[in-house]
């Protein structure tokens, strides 16, 4: 069997933080004996979205073009368009593109999906939704592009209680110019906005009829510790399965046990046991299962760090014929900031450790942006980037109002902190480029009236979009709308 070798890059567009080096992927290496190496290349903008992915395979000892992506963003910095381009005889052609809309909070509002076809853009389908005044999504429709027209395929209407936590998803299917109900999830919770039971309803001839069931136990510390499964059989809910799990402390595992509900009594099935080194990190997490009336230890999973509590080794073994057997192993190594920049992946075969083109790594850059890749080797090359959005700090002591705001702004914060006279004021974009300085009473263009701790601000002359205001060490997002 051929194993592809494969990165993904998942794109995770969130808010902004205040000014702080970025450490982003500029280029990654794997290698694979059976699919050939390859090579991937990152492109950001200045505030550290990425704008562009380029893949190369090598054949035959040479490098070749094989797959690219861009994207754009609007000026909240929302994901608006992914294209996707392949190489083929000697020339970049379209293959896919998608293009996202939001409303002027950054809820999303649609995502089209569009395939290239004889030298065109044609339209697949899309995922449209609508929000309440909460911003809570509340309909979800599916549609599929058919004779030049869009034509419903399913939709999903969602409720919320008075905390925002989703009581229903209710899913239904468009078939022969009708709704038709398909399936009906519905939660109820405790206090803390914990799940206590799910349902899961199944439409039959357009009426929904109990299925299975979920209910959940947690401790004080909100770890869910109990997860009983059962089905609606005969008109009356039957157990099947059952998930507990202890813990170590307030939110570390100890032990998770499955079983079965057999002739009136729970039959163990499997457990994961977890095991801890004084420096509060996973060192051992070990796969049992129950035969007969004893627990038989499968496979375990075995951790240790470096000085930076990074991990460092990971040993997967077999148990077989009473003993641990070697199965793979993988190295970690990181660079002076702790990011990933160098693993290797072994397998153990006839008493000696080779090469392992089934390694898989995972790792994240500063943005919040998943990587994964596999193969016996890989190699990660990164570049910083001074920002003055990254993620916003969630540091007390500031407010903005109204926000979204289209004519003025009003922005309280502690003087105390920052001293009261002597306070500067900064309003940025989500380029960092600086808008307005305020320091004391002073300020340019002057527009504020300024009091102690209280500011009111003229943005009427700001372009629609995403700003920042900081003072000091604080930052406070907020967006102008037109």
């Amino acid at each position: 069997m051929k194993i592809v070798c494969y990165l993904f890059s998942f794109l995770i567009i969130s808010g902004m933080v205040c000014a702080a080096d970025l450490h982003l992927v500029d280029s990654v290496r794997i290698y694979n004996h059976q699919s050939g190496d390859i090579k991937r290349f990152y492109t950001y903008d200045r505030v550290g979205n990425m704008l562009s992915q380029s893949l190369k395979n090598q054949q035959n000892g040479q490098w070749n073009d094989y797959l690219r992506h861009f994207y754009s963003y609007d000026t909240a910095g929302n994901l608006t368009e992914s294209l996707s381009q392949n190489y083929r005889n000697g020339q970049w052609e379209n293959d896919s593109r998608v293009t996202n809309a939001y409303d002027s909070t950054g809820e999303k509002l649609c995502v089209t999906n569009e395939k290239w076809l004889n030298g065109q853009w044609e339209l697949k389908n899309r995922n449209s939704w609508l929000y309440d005044s909460l911003g809570n999504a509340v309909l979800q429709l599916y549609e599929f592009w058919r004779a030049g027209d869009w034509k419903p395929g399913w939709r999903a209407t969602y409720t919320y209680d008075t905390d925002r936590n989703m009581l229903t998803e209710l899913y239904e299917l468009f078939n022969v110019d009708k709704w038709w109900n398909d399936v009906r999830y519905t939660r109820t919770y405790d206090s803390s906005g914990n799940i206590l039971t799910e349902l899961f309803e199944e439409a039959k001839n357009d009426t929904l009829e109990n299925y299975s069931s979920y209910s959940y136990k947690y401790d004080q510390y909100g770890n869910r510790i109990s997860q009983l499964y059962a089905l609606w059989t005969d008109g009356n809910w039957v157990n099947r399965s059952l998930y507990t799990t202890t813990f170590f402390s307030e939110n570390k595992p100890l032990t998770a046990t499955s079983q079965n509900w057999k002739e009136g009594q729970w039959i163990n099935d499997y457990r994961y046991i977890w095991i801890y080194g004084s420096n509060g990190l996973k060192q051992n997490q070990s796969y049992e299962s129950w035969k007969d009336t004893l627990w038989m230890p499968l496979y375990r999973y075995t951790w240790s760090y470096d000085f930076g509590n990074n991990v460092q080794t990971e040993l997967w073994e077999w148990f077989t014929e009473g003993k641990w057997i070697n199965h793979s192993l993988n190295h970690y190594n990181y660079n002076s900031d702790g990011f990933f920049v160098l693993g290797n992946s072994e397998a153990w075969e006839d008493s000696v450790w080779v090469d392992n083109d089934d390694g898989v790594f995972i790792f994240t850059d500063s943005k919040g942006n998943r990587f994964y890749g596999s193969g016996y080797r890989i190699e990660v090359n990164w570049s910083g980037l001074n920002s003055v959005d990254e993620k916003i700090a969630d540091i007390p002591g500031i407010t903005v109002y109204p926000n979204p705001a289209s004519d003025y702004i009003e922005i309280s914060y502690s003087p105390s902190r920052e001293g009261a006279g002597g306070v500067s004021i900064e309003i940025y974009n989500v380029f960092g480029e600086r808008q307005l300085v305020l320091n004391g009473n002073r300020e340019h263009p002057p527009t504020p009236s300024f009091q102690e701790g209280e500011l009111r601000v003229d943005v009427s002359g700001l372009a629609a979009g995403v700003y920042f205001v900081r003072i000091g060490s604080r930052v406070e997002k907020f967006i102008v709308v037109r």
